[in-house]
């Protein structure tokens, strides 16, 4: 883990006064090898949490960290990250047809568990996310 990265999540820590959170966004999809064609428009880094909603600085991190409390599953699986990323589709450039191409090559050839993908989807995913991931696997 990177200096940063370990900066980071101490800061979040501090911040929630908890180490139960899930940091999402644009590095968690590159990170995990998620290629759907896309190019970001704007990194975001987005944070999973059980207590807070919103957009803040934090102490001694250059920028702004956007809070959502909701669901997150305790261990983030591939799968789990295509579904977050067609959940956040605002912050790409790609259109959803491009992103049903791309998801439909990559369930061809093999690179996510169709059955945990639409688990994921059932459980993580807004209407977005499960129209894309129902035309791509059609």
């Amino acid at each position: 883990m990177s200096v940063y990265s370990q900066q980071r999540k101490l800061a979040i820590q501090e911040f929630l006064g908890s180490s139960d959170f899930l940091i999402a966004g644009t590095r968690a999809w590159y990170g995990n090898g998620i290629r759907l064609g896309q190019t970001v428009k704007h990194c975001i880094t987005t944070v999973y949490n059980k207590s807070i909603d919103g957009i803040f600085f934090l102490d001694g991190m250059p920028v702004k960290f956007k809070f959502v409390r909701t669901d997150y599953p305790e261990q983030a699986s591939k799968e789990f990250w295509v579904i977050d990323m067609l959940n956040n589709m605002a912050a790409l450039d790609i259109s959803h047809r491009e992103a049903v191409l791309n998801l439909k090559r990559c369930i061809q050839e093999s690179q996510f568990n169709v059955p945990k993908l639409f688990a994921e989807c059932d459980h993580f995913g807004n209407e977005q996310a499960k129209i894309i991931l129902n035309k791509a696997a059609s």
